[in-house]
């Protein structure tokens, strides 16, 4: 049976879980630079020129912000930061949701398939957001490094988890095709005026 302290250690698998995500995001981004741009473009929130710009600093601050999500004395700033990141995200998808723009790619995972947006992503996004605001929010935790250990242990579990459940989710939900050739053209061509 789990004692307090160690119920209050698992409270640190939240900033670690959010740094998992951050670092898979940032990953996928670098891989396929290009596609992603196109995708934030696509998004049609900036002009292009700062779309451009932006797709081009997001995984460096992702993979600056998951960097210090795993240090101790800097968690709960770096959670309130990540908080921030993925609360952007879930504005960004719900507000193309709305104006009926439920055929654009999010942008989250590999460039190679598709990943249409959904309401349900900007809720996730949100859940996840306040768990780490809420982490950052609560009281200081007085833990040695075994506290540290197990709640990296627990983070690193639940992001595993997590991304085979998006996995298995997404290979149910989407057709299987690869996108990046199309995300390339559509990197150097005018975003076109979609029909709804």
């Amino acid at each position: 049976m789990l004692q307090l302290p160690h119920l209050a250690a698992l409270l640190l698998a939240v900033p670690f879980f959010g740094a998992l995500l951050l670092l898979r995001s940032s990953v996928h981004i670098l891989a396929d630079r290009h596609a992603f741009a196109a995708v934030v473009r696509n998004y049609r929130m900036l002009p292009d020129a700062l779309a451009t710009a932006f797709a081009a600093l997001l995984p460096w601050s992702e993979l600056a912000v998951a960097a210090v999500l795993i240090v101790p004395p800097a968690q709960r700033i770096a959670s309130w930061l990540a908080a921030a990141l993925l609360a952007l995200f879930a504005f960004a998808i719900a507000w193309n949701v709305v104006r009926g723009r439920h055929s654009i790619e999010c942008g989250c995972g590999s460039m190679h398939v598709r990943h249409l947006i959904r309401m349900s992503m900007a809720l996730r996004n949100l859940a996840i957001a306040g768990l780490l605001a809420a982490f950052a929010s609560a009281a200081p935790l007085d833990m040695d490094w075994t506290h540290y250990l197990l709640g990296l242990t627990a983070g690193a579990v639940a992001g595993l988890v997590y991304l085979a459940a998006e996995t298995l989710q997404a290979q149910a939900l989407r057709p299987r095709r690869r996108l990046a050739p199309h995300l390339r053209r559509l990197a150097w061509s005018p975003v076109t005026s979609e029909t709804s």
